[in-house]
């Protein structure tokens, strides 16, 4: 099927098929005439990409949707999200009409202390408890894991140790400046930690599909890990202080194994990730010379 029908029946512009094909959703074929040729498989799949854009989901979450096998699951996740969204909305409404009525902050500030922790994402209470580059940047590193309510004591409690340890670090002037550098006009960090998500799932969900097609950039970057040039590099000493910092912080044991108690998908993704690192190193035995999670590495590199 020619794009002018697909449009017709599917209710989009040729810019969004060009944009969904741009970005990987579907692979019509190329006649030699250039024209393209949308097959029902294409024609399914715009359809679901329609249902999902108009749910809210992103086009990067969409892709991963596209990829999964058990979409029912997933779906529940969006779900859930929406929900407490929804509900967030709603009790910032009640508060904004208790402020018109009387505007006590006081009272208002102890009704937010009380309820927000059920409400507020992880995410999102990060970002509100450190305002400023510290805040995004957590958020950017982990924020695909944060997606989720703080709705159990046991969860709350984790939360707590997290900010207290967050709130009581030490940063170097050289790591506050690093934050800060990564926050200007020139990068797009969302689309950033998109890409990794994508990255990373891709490899989850078939790493011999995904180390064929990455397999010049795996090499490249195992080969320049493994180089003088890596090794008299300010990235390898920034990537040791990094290390000495995490383990003379007890990154590990405060930050981290909270994260898993709060985060079910951050459990998840070590367990996929441990998994995948063992194929990465059976390809690759020399990157254990570098690092014991080579493919993390690798990814948040990239």
């Amino acid at each position: 099927m020619l794009i002018k029908d697909v449009c017709k029946l599917c209710h989009v512009t040729k810019k969004a098929l060009v944009y969904y094909e741009d970005k990987g959703l579907i692979s019509p074929l190329i006649m030699e005439n250039g024209y393209r040729d949308y097959s029902q498989k294409d024609i399914k799949i715009i359809k679901e990409i329609c249902v999902l854009r108009h749910c809210g989901i992103s086009v990067s979450d969409i892709k991963i949707i596209l990829l999964d096998t058990n979409k029912k699951t997933v779906i529940k996740k969006y779900q859930k999200l929406n929900n407490l969204h929804i509900e967030s909305y709603l009790k910032m409404n009640e508060s904004l009409q208790r402020l018109t009525q009387n505007y006590d902050i006081e009272k208002e500030f102890n009704h937010l202390v009380e309820k927000n922790d059920c409400l507020l994402t992880v995410r999102e209470k990060l970002i509100l408890a450190f305002p400023g580059c510290y805040g995004l940047f957590l958020s950017l590193h982990f924020g695909r894991f944060l997606n989720e309510s703080i709705d159990t004591k046991e969860k709350h409690k984790a939360y707590v140790q997290m900010i207290h340890y967050l709130d009581h670090l030490v940063i170097s002037q050289e790591l506050v400046d690093y934050m800060k550098s990564i926050f200007n006009d020139k990068y797009d960090i969302f689309a950033l930690e998109q890409q990794i998500y994508l990255d990373t799932t891709n490899a989850f969900h078939d790493f011999e599909n995904y180390f064929k097609e990455h397999q010049e950039q795996l090499e490249n970057y195992i080969e320049y890990k493994l180089s003088d040039e890596y090794k008299n590099s300010l990235v390898k000493k920034v990537q040791e202080e990094i290390l000495i910092f995490q383990k003379e912080t007890g990154y590990q044991d405060n930050f981290i194994e909270n994260l898993k108690i709060l985060s079910s998908s951050y459990r998840e993704y070590l367990h996929q990730l441990e998994k995948l690192n063992k194929q990465y190193i059976y390809k690759f035995p020399q990157v254990q010379e570098f690092s014991s999670n080579a493919l993390n590495t690798y990814f948040l590199k990239n």
